[in-house]
């Protein structure tokens, strides 16, 4: 992706020192196109900075003078202005100021979008202790907070890559902590996430979809091929979180703006595009879930299998459970193409699977190798078939 440097190098700062030869070596600069977005459409002659005569003063900080000069950088181009500083005001000497980069104007606002947004690099994970495997995504472009997302006033949105599924995280700003900082706004209420809580999506087709967490002690869920569709074909018109507690009201709240100002609906769309992207590059054969065969959860509701699984490469066997052993297949198989499903039975209850994939690692715990990864002969196999006929 080209961009356009149209102040670095450039005659417009030149052209904004003509009137004020006097300038010192330190300068206090400050962007004056709309502070509320990342991206402005500006036009030639449009004001981006402003510049302040200043004194560095010892301990650093920056003491305006009184009777010092100004000067105002303009647009010299026609597009979407996207400002490389991300503070409102830095220092500079006067070298730097004519040299550096403050900014670049894109023709187009995706392309602004996307150098916002950044490419994905990633790095495979596997905790010690549970031996889950997950993907640890680190954005190269300026979208803020380690890769969250917000989406409304009250609410942000994280995708990650765990245990071989792709998972959809929500935080609510009584939840945010962000590299040290803490984000939380306490002088409104405390609507922290809780695992029973609902949240709710509408769309511009009046279509809804609703997220019920899988997990207790954070707010997240299985990110099927639905929800894909819908975040990148439709635009969110409101959000709400219905909380369990009966003492908190419902909070709705319309999609906001926020940071990408009115280019927010397309950089959550690329935003989204971008991480499935990224995540078939690294499995070339994963496919999200679909939404009608249930989110793979830890409720006793429903039915649920227990499988054997064999990795023919080493001749290990896998004894699991799962809501859709096909989908768990797939999984597997995205991170080890030579894994195989040898046999599979349904229980009317995830309660009643848990209880015989227990009884089986109990059984055959002294072959266990790690997790619900087993050494056994063709006798243990035979059994286990036997068991799930």
């Amino acid at each position: 992706m080209s961009k356009k440097n149209v102040i670095a190098q450039s005659s417009v700062i030149d052209e904004a020192f003509k009137n004020n030869p006097h300038f010192v070596d330190v300068y206090f600069t400050e962007y004056v196109v709309n502070s509320y977005s990342a991206i402005t459409y500006v036009v030639p002659g449009d004001e981006l900075l402003f510049i302040e005569d200043a004194d560095l003063l010892d301990d650093e900080k920056i003491e305006l003078r009184e009777h010092g000069y100004t000067a105002t950088v303009k647009a010299t181009e026609t597009g979407f202005f996207v400002p490389a500083l991300s503070l409102s005001a830095q220092i500079f000497s006067k070298k730097e100021i004519r040299t550096c980069v403050l900014g670049w104007i894109f023709e187009h606002p995706i392309d602004a979008v996307d150098y916002l947004i950044g490419t994905p690099k990633v790095e495979k994970k596997t905790d010690p202790f549970t031996k889950i495997n997950s993907l640890e995504f680190e954005w190269d472009g300026l979208l803020q907070c380690n890769g969250r997302f917000q989406i409304s006033d009250n609410l942000f949105i994280k995708l990650d890559y765990i245990d071989n599924i792709c998972v959809i995280s929500f935080f609510t700003s009584a939840d945010q902590y962000f590299d040290g900082l803490d984000c939380r706004d306490y002088s409104e209420p405390s609507y922290t996430l809780s695992a029973n809580d609902t949240i709710s999506i509408l769309f511009d087709d009046d279509t809804i979809l609703d997220f019920k967490s899988i997990k207790k002690k954070s707010f997240c869920c299985v990110f099927h091929q639905e929800d894909f569709d819908a975040f990148t074909q439709k635009k969110i018109e409101a959000v709400r979180i219905t909380f369990a507690k009966s003492d908190i009201d419902a909070l709705s709240m319309e999609f906001a703006n926020c940071f990408f100002g009115v280019y927010s609906q397309l950089a959550l769309m690329l935003y989204i595009k971008k991480f499935l992207e990224t995540i078939v590059d690294v499995h070339p054969n994963y496919i999200l879930p679909d939404r009608a065969i249930g989110q793979l959860n830890n409720n006793e509701q429903g039915y649920c299998f227990v499988y054997l699984m064999q990795d023919t490469t080493n001749s290990y066997y896998k004894i699991g459970i799962s809501n859709n052993p096909d989908y768990r297949e797939r999984t597997l198989q995205s991170e080890k193409p030579t894994i195989e499903m040898i046999a599979c039975k349904k229980y009317p209850t995830r309660k009643i699977a848990a209880s015989i994939e227990s009884a089986l690692h109990t059984a055959y715990s002294q072959q266990r190798l790690r997790g619900e990864w087993f050494n056994l002969d063709e006798a243990d196999v035979a059994a286990i078939i036997e068991t799930l006929k």
